[in-house]
């Protein structure tokens, strides 16, 4: 059976932060200082434009949502309007304070989606910039247990702490989050133009080992695992666990990729990008079942961003699973390309939710 496209989007209230990842993919605009940050009109708005597009949950992204006064308007908002899951993508600075975080609920947040970045203060406030944010995550996510409220949990994984992975999983199973989202460093919007760094990763192969050891030992401890922005073959073994550009047009907490470029870059580049994805639809789709007309315009997105963004190796050309695995980044192939894949060479999957349906 074939699944419905997500029913959740993305809405980015604004770009204003009350921390500075050095991975942030809004580093340079937040550095100089000309972020933009929506009204709260313009929000509502937007919230009233997907509800008609027939989207039934959101997650309120940015850099920060939490730092705007009028979060719990928008929360409410959402919900007077049909919203049945309002997910908020917070670094948790502020949900460290316990009566902020009933004020969220009471206005009718049903998620929250946590970013860790490490297992201790050193490696975290690092990597955050921001001394004491790992003791206010921490007290943030003990607000949500004594609430008895779910909560997800981010984390991009760098150079500098994909060898800290035991300790980080430890340090969760005390928490249980609901999921977890590895998300590995990878060029994108403003860190294309980074200079050399240290959380740059340079082989993408041992940091799919670590994870695969890491997945060896707790997967068992937690509900759901998902990695992204790697290929199958260095997780093999783990492969229900990778989630690709293809997969996530269909799963349920991921974004609609339609309404993120209407949102974040709006029609002109929509249009440009589904005539591009029209051209590429045929030979790089992965073709399995019978789609919905939308999905078949999400998939054309899909296609144009993939295109752009990633790169398949020659050795790819081998691999049964060329179909519904994008590559990896372009941008890392051009710096670098020092990352060893090795294909698959058994039988052809063309259904990009063959491993975790």
């Amino acid at each position: 059976m074939i699944p419905k496209i997500t029913r959740r989007f993305v809405l980015h209230v604004g770009f204003s932060c009350n921390e500075r990842c050095i991975f942030c993919y809004y580093r340079e605009s937040l550095e100089k200082g000309t972020v933009k940050d929506l009204t709260t009109h313009q929000i509502k708005k937007r919230l009233g434009f997907a509800r008609k597009f027939g989207k039934t949950a959101v997650d309120f992204s940015g850099c920060e949502p939490t730092i705007r006064k009028d979060l719990p308007e928008v929360i409410r908002y959402a919900k007077k309007i049909g919203f049945a899951d309002i997910c908020v993508i917070t670094n948790g600075l502020m949900m460290a304070n316990y009566d902020y975080c009933k004020e969220l609920l009471d206005a009718g947040l049903t998620d929250t989606l946590f970013s860790l970045h490490g297992s201790s203060n050193g490696l975290h406030d690092y990597l955050t910039r921001v001394p004491g944010s790992y003791e206010k995550l921490l007290k943030a996510m003990d607000n949500m247990k004594k609430l008895k409220f779910g909560f997800r949990i981010n984390t991009v994984i760098s150079n500098l702490n994909f060898k800290d992975l035991d300790n980080y999983f430890g340090l969760l199973k005390k928490y249980g989050p609901r999921a977890i989202n590895l998300l590995v460093f990878n060029p994108a919007e403003e860190t294309i133009k980074y200079r050399e760094d240290d959380v740059t990763v340079e082989d993408y192969k041992p940091i799919g080992k670590s994870i695969s050891d890491a997945l060896d030992k707790y997967e068992k401890d937690f509900q759901q695992i998902n990695v992204r922005f790697l290929p199958f073959c260095l997780m093999k073994g783990h492969e229900k666990n990778v989630r690709t550009m293809w997969q996530k047009i269909y799963e349920k907490e991921e974004w609609d990729p339609i309404l993120f470029m209407i949102f974040r870059m709006g029609y002109f580049h929509l249009s440009a990008g589904l005539a591009s994805g029209f051209l590429l639809h045929s030979r790089m789709a992965p073709k399995y079942g019978k789609r919905s007309l939308y999905a078949y315009l999400c998939e054309m997105v899909q296609c144009a961003r993939i295109y752009y963004n990633k790169a398949h190796l020659p050795v790819c050309k081998k691999c049964s699973l060329k179909g519904i695995c994008p590559g990896i980044n372009k941008a890392y192939v051009k710096k670098f390309n020092k990352t060893v894949l090795e294909p698959y060479t058994k039988r052809i999957i063309k259904n990009p939710v063959h491993f975790f349906r």
